[in-house]
């Protein structure tokens, strides 16, 4: 290989390499994700005993220019306390999520709007902090090889008549 030539293939490497490295960052930066929580509680005989309704809002906001598709929606959701331990919910969430994400028309991207948000229903113990976390998948097609990484968000719902959430 000749001097020149080395010249050559250094000089489109760092040329792909800021490319790839300008993709990523706009990319990382593209979508907000933001999460909302109400407890309320729900009388009733299909209620389980000493449970409480929770009503996960999601919203997705664009924030560039660059047109974002979301694939799927996982949530990962646990009780706080003792017994620590997650609950059995979060693979419906995830699920409802991703089923509202995708029946979109535009095929679940945020291309041309700016902004959307969903909202799903779940069952929780009544006396018990809630932990939740949303993981939104969705890449480019350039990036799907690479497994790319999600948006996400996280956070806690207090215990029914509490006015602080506890530490993690």
């Amino acid at each position: 290989m000749t001097w020149s030539h080395s010249v050559r293939l250094a000089g489109v490497g760092i040329i792909v390499a800021a490319f790839a490295t300008w993709l990523i960052r706009a990319y990382n930066a593209a979508l907000a994700v933001t999460l909302s929580a109400s407890r309320h509680p729900i009388s009733g005989a299909s209620t389980p005993t000493g449970d409480d309704g929770v009503t996960l809002r999601l919203a997705l906001r664009r924030q560039r220019s660059v047109r974002v598709h979301v694939e799927r929606c996982e949530a990962q959701i646990q009780s706080l306390g003792s017994p620590h331990g997650f609950l059995d919910v979060g693979s419906q969430v995830g699920w409802a999520l991703t089923q509202a994400l995708t029946t979109t028309d535009d095929g679940s991207s945020l291309g041309s709007g700016g902004e959307v948000s969903y909202q799903v229903s779940f069952w929780a113990p009544h006396d018990r902090a809630i932990d939740v976390n949303v993981i939104v998948s969705g890449a480019p097609p350039i990036l799907r090889w690479l497994d790319w990484p999600a948006w996400s968000a996280s956070m806690t719902i207090p215990a029914a008549g509490s006015q602080n959430p506890p530490e993690r």
